[in-house]
């Protein structure tokens, strides 16, 4: 059935099997082709396939400008970005998963897009809720896309158990000695509330 459908403008009778019967001529004459003679005559923006392809360059695009802001975030020159980032497009896995009829160029943008948030989340600039909708872009796009966002869901959670201790020894430090300020930053601003609800992003 699949052959049939993509070969659903074939003139000429099918084997069994589905294939067209392409006659003999017609082969003889494509043999003799270069691939720039090929291409020349098959389908342009408007194919299916081409559309798909077109989709992966997207997602590559989009991959590189997270790329960018998080390197930023990690206060990286902008000069020193460009090389980087060049690295990464010209990658031989990254040209083919932008190139191929396949779903793998989103893996490449979910996981810069769950970097991007939890640096920012570190300084305060967001919220570990948006890795909801990056969970959902996951799922939507490719199941195990959800590996790169569960990461980050677990270095949020290690780091909220980090300031809990840090709270408890600030506390006991406190009943020796004195007072110890209000704690400050991302650490402080995740509650209980949040993390289980972190946790219940990493369950689906």
């Amino acid at each position: 059935d699949q052959m049939t459908d993509w070969t659903s403008q074939n003139p000429y009778e099918r084997f069994a099997d589905g294939r067209p019967k392409v006659p003999d001529w017609l082969i003889d004459r494509a043999r003799g082709l270069s691939a720039e003679e090929v291409l020349a005559v098959l389908p342009g923006v408007g194919s299916p396939v081409t559309g798909v392809r077109l989709m992966g360059a997207a997602w590559h695009g989009a991959a590189l400008i997270a790329m960018w802001y998080a390197l930023g975030e990690l206060r990286i020159r902008p000069r020193a970005r460009i090389p980087v980032l060049l690295l990464v497009a010209s990658a031989p896995t990254v040209l083919h998963a932008a190139g191929t009829v396949n779903p793998d160029a989103t893996g490449i943008t979910i996981g810069a897009v769950t970097l991007l948030i939890v640096l920012r989340w570190e300084v305060g600039r967001a919220s570990p809720w948006l890795l909801t909708i990056v969970a959902a872009a996951a799922m939507l796009t490719k199941a195990t896309n959800l590996i790169g966002v569960g990461a980050g869901v677990l270095y949020i959670i290690f780091r909220w158990v980090q300031a809990r201790r840090g709270a408890v020894a600030d506390v006991e430090d406190a009943e020796t000695v004195a007072p110890a300020p209000a704690s400050s930053g991302p650490n402080a601003r995740l509650s209980t509330r949040s993390v289980l609800g972190v946790l219940a992003i990493a369950a689906l």
